[in-house]
């Protein structure tokens, strides 16, 4: 889900540097949560600076953005916490009989 969201949301950015006369965006690989909010951070930057847009659009386009990020943040949480769960289980002394 999230990964078609953001294709989505790269494909309206590349509209737009093409509309502005620049260069199209290399290719990302997304595979933590971190790519996902870096890439969110430089796609809400572009979307700010794009001036294409009527102020209502952006506006839309900037509050998907942050629902984005947002999932990717509670995820990346998560993912972390899970992780360190996993660490003390696998330091933890089996249980005695």
């Amino acid at each position: 889900m999230l990964r078609d969201q953001l294709g989505r949301l790269e494909a309206l950015v590349k509209r737009l540097v093409k509309s502005h006369g620049g260069r199209p965006l290399p290719p990302r690989r997304l595979r933590t949560a971190e790519d996902v909010i870096a890439l969110i951070e430089e796609q809400s930057e572009a979307l700010r600076t794009a001036t294409a847009l009527a102020p209502v659009d952006r506006a839309r386009a900037l509050a998907y953005l942050a629902n984005v990020a947002l999932k990717a943040i509670e995820t990346g949480t998560l993912a972390a916490q899970l992780e360190a769960m996993e660490q003390i289980l696998k330091h933890r002394s089996p249980p005695r009989p």
